[in-house]
């Protein structure tokens, strides 16, 4: 599934600038991604940290 392969792609860096105190909403905007994504992101891979 070619948006797992996407999602994969960003949760390593979403995930870093969150603990650095980034909004989602700034996050997004650098990665033009949308808002929803990011939320997607920070669900399905927090549990990793």
């Amino acid at each position: 599934m070619d948006d797992l392969k996407q999602l994969d792609k960003y949760a390593f860096q979403v995930l870093t600038m969150i603990e650095e105190g980034y909004s989602s909403r700034q996050i997004a905007q650098q990665f033009h991604l949308s808002y929803k994504t990011v939320k997607d992101i920070v669900e399905r891979f927090s549990h990793w940290r």
